[in-house]
């Protein structure tokens, strides 16, 4: 099966990449390259023709790329609402316009904002209140209405 991986070159998806490798033909698609031996897109989910031409023999897209930690998040919302909103539309626009049917994406704890008990299940009350957490949750919401 031929995987890319939006944001492969961050913890989650090097680890992810790694593991696949072993039996799938893996690329990552990122701003940065970190992961050895794992082909490299060059490419920011913000650019909706990057990653349409990116993907277009793929099979399965991985999206984890996303703004990430607390500092970053919170002090430039808009660039985060950009990439984790706008990031997630171009994935799912480059998937429709390529007839890519598979999708997986990673959201995030953030979504259920403070949590009442812990652990946390799938199945609680979501309350984001963070600019991350807001971004995240939006982001299934569109994922659900592509489906």
């Amino acid at each position: 099966m031929k995987i890319i991986i939006t944001g492969g070159s961050g913890f989650i998806g090097s680890h992810i990449a790694t593991q696949l490798k072993k039996e799938h033909n893996v690329t990552i698609f990122d701003v940065k390259k970190n992961v050895a031996d794992i082909d490299f897109i060059k490419g920011d989910v913000t650019n909706l023709e990057s990653v349409k031409s990116s993907i277009s023999n793929c099979d399965l897209v991985i999206h984890l790329a996303a703004s990430l930690g607390v500092v970053n998040v919170e002090r430039d919302p808009v660039q985060t609402l950009d990439v984790n909103l706008g990031g997630t539309k171009n994935v799912l626009e480059a998937c429709r316009a390529n007839n890519i049917k598979k999708i997986i994406f990673s959201s995030s704890s953030e979504v259920y904002g403070e949590p009442i008990k812990v652990p946390i299940k799938e199945t609680d009350k979501v309350i984001p209140i963070t600019t991350y957490g807001i971004s995240k949750f939006t982001a299934e919401e569109y994922i659900k209405s592509y489906s």
